[in-house]
Parts: structure tokens; C-alpha cells; sequence
């Protein structure tokens, strides 16, 4: 049966450990998520502003190190100023205000994640203002 299961939960699947640590993963997953669309958006602006085309420096990047797929599909959203939401902001929010990242602050100061987890959280008030508005 878990076999049956794992076929339609994902392609790839890893053992992380025992009873919560799949939880603790997600955590890691949207904080990666979450800075490295913050990064994008920063540095096509950036490149924007100093006048180069965004597009075929996302294109450049695309071939090097900074490659990834933040940059390729969220990357070629912003530089056709595509911003219609690609994803539902509340379960974003909810995996990143688990229990467990909540502990793991506690651990470590999370500065770049606490920053884009208060944006994200900004930004989920805003919509559900807006749709409320309606």
C-alpha cells in the first residue's frame, strides 16, 4: 500500500527519520522557497535599474551557477511581468509557522527567513483583505 501512496505523493521520496521529521523538512523547503524568489526578484530589478534587458540576464544566469528553478520559472514570470499568483500563499504560510520552525528560532536566529516569513505574512494579510473587499 505505501508503495500505491508514494506514487501519487511525489517523485522523489526520502526517509528523513523519525515521528515529526517530515514536518522539520518542509520548514527547510519553504524557507529555500521563499529567499531564493526574493532573491530573483532583487536581482532582475537590480539589473533592470542598471539598465541591462532582465530577460537575457535571467537567460545567462540560467546557464551558470546561479541556474535554478526559482530563476526559471518564477524568473521568466517576473521578467514578463507575469504576477498573478502561481500558488496558494496560505499553506506557504502554514508550513512556515509550524510548531517546529517556531523551536527551531528559538535554536537559532533565523534573520533572512524570519525577514521573508514576515513578508510572506504581510503580504497573505493584504490578500485576504483584498478578497474580502470583494
Amino acid at each position: 500500500m505505501s508503495n500505491s501512496v508514494g506514487l501519487y505523493a511525489g517523485k522523489n521520496i526520502t526517509h528523513v527519520g523519525g515521528n515529526a521529521d517530515g514536518q522539520t523538512t518542509k520548514v527547510p523547503k519553504e524557507i529555500i522557497v521563499a529567499l531564493n524568489i526574493a532573491a530573483v526578484s532583487e536581482a532582475l530589478v537590480f539589473a533592470s535599474k542598471a539598465g541591462a534587458d532582465p530577460a537575457k540576464v535571467r537567460q545567462a544566469l540560467m546557464s551558470g551557477f546561479a541556474a535554478s528553478r526559482i530563476l526559471e520559472v518564477h524568473g521568466e514570470r517576473m521578467v514578463k511581468h507575469n504576477f498573478n499568483p502561481g500558488f496558494r500563499i496560505g499553506p506557504h504560510q502554514k508550513d512556515r509557522n509550524l510548531d517546529v520552525y517556531k523551536r527551531q528560532r528559538q535554536v537559532h536566529d533565523l534573520q533572512q527567513a524570519g525577514i521573508q516569513r514576515d513578508t510572506f505574512a504581510r503580504l497573505h494579510q493584504a490578500l485576504r483583505h483584498q478578497a474580502a473587499d470583494r
